[in-house]
């Protein structure tokens, strides 16, 4: 298991782990845990999909804090079109 950087979302810190999951069905590329505060994203990705995953978890964190209720559809697409523009981490996982 690997600790990365810690990222703020809505002021508060998350900690993004890097780990293979111990059964395939626990998450395909990544998952959020706001109780915990985690992202945790599946290991051995190339950099374009670590960083597109974490996206991805972002959106999942906003939509449950900020009550949006987004369908997994709408996320998915979120995250395509934002990372398509320019979204990048400031720090190379």
């Amino acid at each position: 298991m690997s600790y990365f950087p810690i990222i703020k979302i809505l002021g508060i810190e998350y900690t993004i782990i890097e780990r293979q999951p111990f059964h395939i069905e626990d998450y395909d590329m990544g998952m959020s845990d706001s109780i915990r505060n985690e992202i945790i994203i599946r290991a051995g990705m190339n950099q374009d999909t670590k960083e597109s995953t974490i996206l991805h978890e972002v959106i999942h964190i906003l939509s449950d804090k900020m009550g949006l209720s987004l369908e997994e559809n709408t996320i998915n697409c979120l995250e395509s079109g934002l990372y398509s523009v320019g979204y990048r981490l400031k720090e190379k996982l």
